[in-house]
């Protein structure tokens, strides 16, 4: 069995039933998107429902951490698996051992805004999230970023209380100016995290008119997520290519198995 995940959560589980598997993925790999988690989830999900079980979503999202971290030694936080596992919209708070979810409140007419404004740019660069993270690690551990990560973090709390606004039209436009203030303080946390080609899409983005957008993930490469007027989204397909600007929404359902009859 080569795929990791595959190998090492079917002896975890202790499942040996023969049975038939085909992957299917909108998004390529090691796009910053936690779509390796997000594999995890999924395939623990699976494996438990043709076990018989139904996990909660935290014991999922669990046994998703535990198999990165303890049986893959993988280099990886446990947000991506919450958000896998979870869905929805929320605020994570980690505090050592225990997580705390609490749902982003915002009104009917900004989700659908933040719906038809929200566009991804691949940056067509690939990288692994574990060896950007080293430096990160590195700097955290000596103290070096705590100023960088404080800001990071009183952003986040920032922008929970700007969904509440009653201009969601302003909103939208200041959780884009968020967005950017992010990314330019997450710039500053590793030298991996951003290079020429991925400050020329961001600065093309912006010069046609984005409210604002940062990379996700660790850095290095995968997709920027900009806020943008949905008028501008033609102007960024021919900038970046139609295979490159990808339109996504908010959804409300985390990992879930269907079966088809």
């Amino acid at each position: 069995m080569q795929h990791p995940v595959i190998r090492e959560v079917l002896l975890d589980e202790g499942y040996d039933v023969p049975f038939n598997l085909a992957v299917i993925s909108d998004i390529p790999g090691g796009s910053g998107l936690g779509s390796s988690s997000a594999f995890t989830v999924g395939f623990l999900n699976l494996v438990r429902h043709l076990k018989g079980t139904s996990p909660t979503k935290y014991d999922l999202a669990q046994a998703a951490i535990r198999v990165e971290s303890e049986l893959l030694h993988e280099r990886v936080g446990v947000q991506d698996q919450y958000h896998a596992a979870f869905g929805g919209f929320s605020l994570y708070e980690f505090r050592q051992q225990q997580t705390s979810i609490s749902p982003v409140q915002m009104s009917t007419r900004l989700r659908d805004l933040l719906n038809a404004s929200l566009v991804m740019v691949h940056t067509k660069h690939y990288r692994s999230a574990s060896a950007i993270l080293e430096e990160q690690i590195r700097a955290t551990k000596e103290g070096s970023v705590d100023s960088d990560l404080g800001m990071i973090k009183a952003l986040a709390y920032e922008a929970r209380d700007v969904f509440l606004a009653k201009d969601e039209d302003a909103a939208l436009r200041e959780l884009g100016k968020m967005l950017s203030e992010t990314w330019k303080i997450k710039r500053s946390l590793s030298s991996s995290i951003s290079n020429q080609r991925l400050d020329e899409i961001y600065n093309s983005a912006m010069s046609l008119g984005a409210f604002g957008g940062k990379l996700a993930g660790a850095g290095g490469g995968g997709f920027f997520v900009f806020l943008v007027p949905d008028h501008v989204i033609p102007d960024m397909r021919r900038t970046f290519g139609e295979d490159a600007v990808v339109k996504v929404a908010l959804q409300d359902e985390g990992s879930r198995v269907k079966e088809i009859v």
